[in-house]
């Protein structure tokens, strides 16, 4: 029934995402196209990360981030890879800190600020509830906290309509350079679309300040 659905007509949007800029709110519609594209890409990371059929997979995702992270879900369902959910907020701390004690989980995607300080008041240190994790992708406000407990960190963060997502052992978030044009404005990350998609970004204030660097045909965006 999956596979007979799958061939019949599409409508032409996939969904909507919607970003903050100092208090406004920008919304984009998303075609079944860059999906794809996305989905591509966003493989090629997690492949190069070393996420491999079996592994499992803990989000500490919100919901509204649901644009940045189906193209990641698509790509774990591609390799075969299982995934749980939790939520960035310091009172779901609980779940997250119990999904790392029962399960084999080898990679985190998403862990914030707010969930490390939570941890952090716990009688568990984060070093031995991650024990095991051969990979941890966290925002910009708990990659350094991250570092300094030793756990090693690389970067996720939503820019805009573009995702960025980094390597282990990389001090930045890579963004698909086949993608989108990303440029440093005043400081802060602006980002254009290469590709035809449902919505045309030109030079779009993401709101995060940073710096950004050519990696390959990549761009690699450092958030300050």
């Amino acid at each position: 029934m999956a596979a007979a659905a799958a061939r019949l007509p599409r409508s032409p949007i996939y969904g909507i995402g919607t970003y903050d800029v100092d208090g406004s709110r920008a919304d984009f519609e998303i075609g079944w196209d860059e999906l794809e594209r996305d989905t591509d890409w966003a493989l090629s990371v997690l492949v190069q990360a070393g996420i491999q059929k079996g592994d499992l997979v803990l989000f500490s995702t919100p919901n509204h981030e649901g644009p940045w992270i189906c193209p990641i879900v698509r790509s774990l369902r591609r390799i075969g890879a299982s995934y749980a959910t939790s939520e960035t907020y310091g009172w779901d701390s609980r779940r997250f800190a119990m999904y790392l004690r029962r399960l084999p989980v080898k990679a985190i995607i998403g862990i914030g600020g707010e969930t490390v300080r939570a941890l952090a008041a716990s009688e568990e240190t984060l070093s031995s509830l991650m024990t095991g994790v051969g990979v941890v992708w966290a925002r910009p406000d708990a990659v350094s906290a991250l570092r300094a407990q030793q756990i090693e960190a690389a970067t996720y963060v939503p820019l805009g309509p573009a995702l960025g997502l980094g390597l282990p052992g990389e001090h930045g978030a890579r963004v698909n350079g086949a993608e989108w044009a990303v440029s440093d404005i005043g400081g802060c990350i602006h980002v254009s679309n290469r590709q035809p998609r449902a919505t045309d970004f030109d030079a779009a204030d993401t709101g995060i300040y940073g710096a950004v660097e050519a990696r390959g045909t990549d761009h690699l965006v450092v958030p300050r």
